[in-house]
């Protein structure tokens, strides 16, 4: 019954930012039980080679060449989900970038936020947005 309650067999599952690293691990993860999951990055190439690598281990899964700048990729990322398998259960918004320095070498842009910070959140709001669109 408890391994039932955390099943996520069949629930439908986006990841931005899920070509290598955490992403990926997490993409594996939920594929590895028996999820739905939709793949994506900015990097078309090293996205193929993760769903290639994926298929080649038996899992099953969606990509969608992804830069979460751009609203409308976001919108076209959250429709794949929608579209192919009429739900969405899970989104991770992994995607990010790596300025490696240290903390107080950041600064403030214009807003009196931190430009990082900013972007963070931007990718988010571009794939929440459209989804509660739906």
């Amino acid at each position: 019954m408890v391994r039932d309650l955390f099943s996520v067999e069949n629930k439908v599952v986006c990841i931005s930012g899920s070509s290598r690293g955490l992403g990926k691990a997490l993409a594996k993860g939920f594929a590895e039980r028996g999820a739905k999951v939709i793949i994506s990055s900015i990097d078309s190439e090293e996205l193929a080679n993760t769903k290639q690598e994926f298929e080649t281990q038996g899992s099953t899964t969606e990509s969608v060449v992804l830069d979460v700048q751009n609203q409308a990729e976001c919108q076209r990322f959250v429709a794949t989900a929608l579209e192919i398998h009429g739900k969405l259960d899970v989104m991770i918004c992994n995607a990010g970038t790596d300025i490696i320095k240290p903390a107080e070498k950041y600064e403030e842009n214009a807003e009196g936020g931190m430009t990082l910070l900013n972007y963070t959140l931007y990718k988010f709001h571009g794939c929440q947005t459209f989804l509660v669109k739906w």
